[in-house]
């Protein structure tokens, strides 16, 4: 039996959302330590291009370009196995090596950019595998990716003495009772609620402006608008700066201003 009082802190386990050019990637680049990162995103080489970061990349292949009906009927027509979507059997294959030969022991942080992208490979092979590539999800569909999804993160979340750092999205929706327009996380409705159990800290990034320009912030609270954030920080603020103010020393900003001032591992 533990009791509380002695337990040690834990490395924490970050799934930091916002919508497109918040700061997400960049504020991986301040976490302190020596980074790894798997891409699934295009666009995140260019931001961190110059930081002394390794990563490995995994962008889509194998996808039908034909303009798909969502009558099912013709499914068995235009299936082609010839355009298999190999991206998540390859990366599946990466990770476990890397797991099992010991790879991940050289490094503080583990990257993941960003779960968004990453559902979508699992979708591609889903539906390949279920002959309907390119086709609109079914429910059946969806049940098998959402089983893979929880699957990977709750491998990765229990990841040891590593600090992990998930990049997402988030969406407006509109109540159709209402017609209040709400954020969400850009996952599935069981996702939405599972995923951001697995994390420690669930931030909002975004990109704000003022007569100085613009700055970076990270609301680490929820409120009626972003019920899913939380932190485990204690005194961390709702809303901290998470600018980078000096590309040649991202580390004394941003996340590694926090975890400094916080006291986080």
């Amino acid at each position: 039996m533990t009791n509380a009082k002695d337990a040690s802190a834990t490395p924490s386990t970050w799934l930091s959302v916002g919508t497109t050019g918040a700061g997400k990637t960049t504020l991986f680049t301040t976490i302190p330590g020596r980074k790894f990162l798997y891409v699934f995103d295009p666009n995140s080489p260019n931001t961190i291009r110059g930081q002394d970061i390794e990563y490995e990349t995994f962008f889509p292949d194998g996808l039908p370009l034909t303009v798909m009906p969502l009558a099912e009927t013709s499914q068995d027509k235009t299936f082609n196995p010839a355009l298999e979507p190999r991206v998540y059997p390859e990366w599946e294959a990466d990770f476990e090596y890397r797991l099992e030969s010991g790879f991940f022991d050289d490094f503080d942080v583990i990257g993941f950019d960003s779960i968004t992208t990453f559902s979508d490979l699992v979708m591609d092979r889903i539906l390949y595998m279920n002959k309907r590539p390119g086709r609109w999800p079914t429910e059946g569909d969806w049940t098998g990716a959402i089983a893979t999804m929880k699957n990977v993160f709750r491998r990765i979340t229990a990841i040891e003495e590593k600090i992990l750092y998930c990049a997402g999205h988030v969406e407006q929706v509109k109540d159709r009772k209402t017609g209040a327009i709400n954020w969400q996380l850009a996952m599935s409705a069981h996702l939405r609620v599972l995923i951001p159990l697995l994390f420690t800290e669930v931030w909002l990034c975004a990109c704000e402006k003022d007569e100085t320009g613009y700055f970076y912030t990270a609301q680490t609270k929820p409120d009626r608008d972003h019920p899913f954030l939380r932190s485990t920080l204690r005194g961390i603020l709702p809303y901290e700066d998470v600018t980078l103010k000096d590309f040649n020393h991202p580390e004394e900003d941003g996340m590694g201003r926090i975890l400094k001032e916080y006291g986080a591992t």
